[in-house]
């Protein structure tokens, strides 16, 4: 009887612990799965892909022909391609960064001058260009000349490094939000309020800054002031609700789906139901800023998960949150401060 109850004890601990990050790894897997599809190197990294398949199947000197368009990303991969290649003793004829009319005309002028052309490097798009598919009919004094693009690959768009990161930045304030939210929940509570919260501390802190710290000519420490107003008047709002719950025995349901409501109201009639414009440029540095190869609110995200993983594991504050969630009276009677740890 031990021997067959042991494995479905471990399997249902496993499951109540790790169940949730099962669930998302699965999902990773379906939506790996689903978005599984044919890769074609750009920017930079296609670039540097291509340079090191031209330099593996030709000998230097060769006379190459870059060819891409005029976005960042184009011009990113031709910069790398150049630099790459000329490095390594080929010889860069001319680099096109445009429409095809352009390709056309640097054709013609290598054409014109009695130059051999060994390689046109170009990306996928710029490959596939009918100018460059009709080189022996229109530029026959060329010679003959290979068309090169970075060599494709299979693999999910879900796992992609830019989709990955657009993901994490785009659930980054609900990440941060859920910080709170889980200690919250960990003491068996709710707080259906924050949503509301985050419209009205956005909305106190900009007109802070807009009427008061200098609108487009705000400082730095204008715009951290005004912030911090933000933040504290969302927290003695949350205090309050705290207080509802322990003093006056309100659930805390009812409690701050009333916050809910209030703090909404309280956004709705400071921004008098509009945007508020008129701030400095460098005031969504934090939420769209990527000064360390990731967006500044992931990093900021992260910081914080760090932060309350060492309060949950580490200080006595987060074993009383999880002592007053497993049984308040236990927690009661064990010296815990109950009401001080719910608020």
């Amino acid at each position: 009887m031990e021997t067959y109850r042991t494995p479905r004890i471990v399997l249902s601990r496993l499951l109540s612990d790790y169940g949730m990050l099962l669930a998302l790894v699965l999902l990773c897997l379906y939506y790996s799965a689903a978005t599984w599809d044919k890769q074609y190197p750009s920017g930079s990294s296609g670039g540097s892909r291509l340079a090191q398949e031209i330099t593996s199947n030709l000998s230097p000197p060769a006379n190459i022909l870059i060819v891409t368009r005029d976005t960042e990303e184009d011009l990113a991969f031709a910069e790398v391609l150049q630099g790459q290649l000329s490095s390594a003793g080929f010889t860069i004829l001319n680099t096109v960064c445009g429409q095809p009319s352009d390709a056309k005309r640097a054709l013609e002028s290598l054409a014109g001058s009695g130059q051999k052309l060994n390689v046109i490097a170009a990306n996928q798009v710029t490959g596939s260009w009918a100018v460059l598919a009709e080189l022996e009919q229109q530029f026959p004094g060329l010679g003959s000349v290979s068309i090169l693009t970075p060599t494709s690959y299979s693999w999910p768009n879900f796992l992609k490094g830019e989709n990955l990161l657009n993901v994490a930045n785009q659930i980054s304030v609900i990440a941060i939000l859920a910080v709170g939210m889980t200690l919250v929940i960990i003491s068996a509570g709710i707080d259906l309020s924050v949503g509301s919260l985050i419209a009205f501390s956005a909305v106190l802190s900009t007109l802070l800054i807009r009427e008061l710290g200098g609108a487009i000519e705000a400082s730095t420490l204008g715009m951290i002031l005004s912030c911090l107003v933000g933040i504290l008047a969302c927290a003695l709002l949350g205090t309050f609700s705290g207080l509802m719950v322990t003093v006056f025995s309100i659930p805390p349901f009812i409690a701050t789906l009333s916050m809910m409501l209030v703090a909404s109201g309280l956004a709705f009639l400071l921004a008098r139901g509009q945007s508020i414009y008129e701030l400095p440029n460098s005031f969504v540095w934090l939420g769209r800023g990527s000064d360390l190869g990731l967006p500044n609110a992931v990093v900021l995200m992260l910081a914080l998960y760090a932060g309350a993983h060492i309060l949950m594991t580490r200080t006595a504050v987060g074993r009383s949150i999880y002592a007053v969630g497993g049984n308040t009276e236990a927690a009661r009677l064990s010296g815990i401060r109950v009401s001080s740890i719910l608020v």
